[in-house]
């Protein structure tokens, strides 16, 4: 419901490989488990803003 908190419990399934990081992981909304997934996430360096003229 719009406002609730998400709070999510993950853990790593294998290693991180190549920036990839394979995680399962659970969703709680007030103590009870609203979601389970299997999620995959790749890790990227952050870039440097770029300036724009006005």
């Amino acid at each position: 419901m719009p406002g609730d908190t998400v709070l999510f419990q993950l853990k790593l399934a294998s290693p991180i490989r190549r920036g990839l990081v394979h995680m399962t992981g659970k969703a709680f909304v007030g103590g009870k488990v609203v979601s389970e997934a299997e999620m995959l996430a790749q890790i990227i360096r952050d870039r440097e803003p770029t300036t724009t003229s006005a």
